[in-house]
């Protein structure tokens, strides 16, 4: 094991972490909280934060006064915790825990970075890739788990790696990573332990040191000893007080059956090879490059064969086991994006070395940083020719494009074309002239003004397609404030966009287990004396409509969410 004074941190380090948060903080606040909150993960998570608030109980998570045994706290944690200080839950607060947790992963990756390249500028580099990544750009505005996860995560291995290279801080660095896998725990499940602890297997046993990690290192332990002491009390305390079913929902069929049997996001082998270059754009181009470079770049100094190993280790190891599962999304590959972003991060503050050392370099490195001048260019001409429907065509739920959207987005998509274009054309120019590092530079300045125009005007346009919003609005003039709102039809997922947009207590005959008859619990709420009010999708409207015998139907209104029809009818005119 290398001990030599290259491995520890540069000179300054912690002062461009400060740097690193700060910008990141600048970056992600603006409009954090300028759209709705979209069904069906963030509504959701904003109902149960504000349960927790309100009924003092943070051990079991709870939607409409029924346990929601989908994952473990943490992210309902920090939507009550930020927005207690809020004074309640609403679009900014429930957002900015998974915004620092973005921002915190960015801190790590710059510190990996800035440890592995021996440099502050290739820890800025490493950061500026991974946060202008298109997924990290979605997930860091976008309320869920897989950011406070891949927090967890990141920080979980950079620990490991400083604690590995710097033996003598061990005692101190190795608890703390076990407190970042009782996060990344905390999260998202046992995946948060999977994840780091994978890397870290392969990592030792390509280095021989397995066996001594586990006998010798009282410290190895204590990281697992903590994370265990952080995560069983609330597994115990959950599972006590949520039930039996919860505890097995939870345990065995989220946690655990999921990765083995999906019944949701069931994707083939391949799906990863498909959707990582899609959304590790823009700096997909650069990977052959980089992957090449971390490679080559070791050469004889074990410190950097050491690294190299690591590098290789994250993103070979966590692919694999992503792909290995039955359930994907392209979200769920979060956690390795640090990796490769740091690579990238190698080869853009080592170019001139990169160029003298790599065979066909021409090709390597030159060639893709061209593609991205050229692709953003296109980019840039599409959304001034396209205008608004070239940008709102690409959003989910809007195929074809609703008209008034795209008289909305018009002139965003004109300035934010004519942008690129100019960013396309600086990053060829800048090439051209010899100064691809600061080539490089203009694309990552590109996606994160982009981020910010598309979070503050092109988000919030489409709110009355992707939001409950406005079927909530338009049902306060049918009923009064306390009247509750029966939902068919429609998933459980789905009923808190309804509860937090509605203010108003949902009444349901289906649980979080699927089970419950919905047609007899409509046909005999209908049948009651008071007057009461459903909502459903227009297809299942239409076959209760159908149904001889049935209590009165009288449809209020009728109103488009998504590519879906929704009404909302009454047993009394």
């Amino acid at each position: 094991m290398s001990k030599d004074p290259e491995s520890a941190l540069p000179p300054g380090v912690w002062r461009g972490a400060v740097i690193v948060g700060v910008v990141a903080g600048v970056a992600l606040l603006p409009w954090l909280g300028a759209r709705d909150l979209w069904a069906p993960d963030e509504p959701r998570f904003a109902v149960v934060g504000a349960a927790m608030l309100e009924s003092g109980d943070w051990i079991v998570p709870r939607m409409n006064g029924e346990p929601v045994p989908l994952l473990p706290p943490l992210t309902y944690w920090l939507v009550a915790a930020f927005s207690a200080f809020a004074g309640g839950v609403g679009e900014l607060s429930a957002r900015l825990g998974v915004a620092a947790c973005a921002a915190a992963t960015l801190v790590a990756t710059y510190l990996l970075g800035a440890g592995i390249g021996r440099s502050r500028v290739a820890g800025f580099a490493s950061a500026a890739v991974v946060g202008t990544t298109a997924q990290l750009v979605h997930q860091a505005r976008f309320l869920q788990a897989d950011m406070p996860l891949t927090a967890g995560t990141t920080w979980a291995l950079a620990l490991f790696w400083l604690g590995y290279v710097q033996p003598e801080r061990r005692r101190l660095l190795y608890p703390l990573m076990g407190a970042a896998i009782a996060w990344a725990i905390l999260a998202k499940g046992p995946v948060g332990f999977v994840v780091p602890g994978l890397v870290v297997l392969v990592f030792l046993l390509g280095r021989r040191e397995l066996l001594d990690a586990l006998l010798r290192r009282g410290s190895f332990w204590a990281a697992v000893g903590l994370a265990a002491l952080l995560v069983v009390p609330w597994y115990a305390a959950a599972s006590l007080r949520g039930g039996d079913a919860f505890a097995r929902e939870l345990l065995l069929t989220h946690n655990f059956g999921m990765f083995f049997s999906t019944w949701s996001h069931a994707r083939p082998w391949w799906y990863y090879l498909v959707r990582l270059p899609e959304f590790f754009l823009p700096w997909t181009l650069l990977l052959p490059a980089a992957g090449a470079w971390v490679v080559a770049r070791a050469g004889a100094d074990d410190a950097r064969r050491r690294d190299r190993w690591f590098l290789l280790a994250w993103a070979g190891t966590l692919f694999l086991f992503f792909s290995i599962s039955d359930a994907k999304q392209s979200k769920y590959l979060l956690p390795l994006y640090p990796a490769l972003a740091i690579g990238v991060g190698l080869l853009w503050t080592e170019l001139d070395e990169a160029r003298a050392r790599l065979r066909h370099a021409r090709w390597l490195v030159s060639a893709p940083i061209v593609a991205i001048g050229v692709l953003l260019a296109i980019l840039g001409l599409g959304l001034v020719g396209g205008g608004g429907a070239s940008l709102a065509g690409s959003l989910d739920g809007l195929r074809p494009p609703a008209p008034e959207i795209v008289r909305s987005l018009a002139g965003v998509a004109i300035g934010l074309g004519v942008a690129l274009l100019a960013s396309g054309v600086a990053t060829l120019v800048l090439l051209g002239r010899g100064r691809a590092d600061r080539a490089l530079a203009v694309p990552a300045a590109a996606v994160a003004v982009g981020a910010i125009v598309l979070a503050g005007a092109v988000a919030p346009a489409i709110d009355p397609w992707k939001s409950a919003r406005t079927v909530c609005d338009r049902l306060a003039e049918h009923a009064p404030p306390d009247a509750p709102l029966a939902i068919v039809g429609i998933g459980w997922v789905q009923h808190g966009d309804y509860i937090h947009y509605g203010g108003r207590p949902v009444v349901t005959w289906r649980d979080a287990w699927g089970e419950g008859d919905e047609v007899a619990g409509v046909l005999a709420y209908l049948a009651r004396d008071e007057r009461v009010f459903v909502l459903s999708r227009v297809g299942t409207f239409e076959q209760l409509h159908a149904l001889p015998d049935r209590p009165p139907m009288v449809e209020l209104f009728r109103a488009r969410k998504g590519s879906k029809t929704l009404v909302v009818f009454s047993n009394r005119p």
